[in-house]
């Protein structure tokens, strides 16, 4: 396997001594491939154009009906 873009391998190892969590190291292909998925997924809501006009839309509150 390439090294993952980005330093993804560092990042997870960070992220689990940061949170105590020790994981199976068959697991570590699998992580790194969702977190390179959700920096795609990311990228593109970032770069995304938004008319000056664009409103954020209201807060979303439930109703206790």
């Amino acid at each position: 396997m390439t090294e993952a873009a980005f330093g993804d391998d560092a990042l997870l190892e960070q992220m689990l001594k940061l949170h105590g969590i020790a994981i199976d190291e068959a697991w570590r292909p699998g992580i790194l491939a969702n977190m390179q998925a959700i920096g795609r997924a990311a990228e593109l809501v970032m770069t995304m154009e938004l008319d000056e006009a664009v409103e954020p839309a209201p807060v979303y509150q439930a109703s206790a009906e």
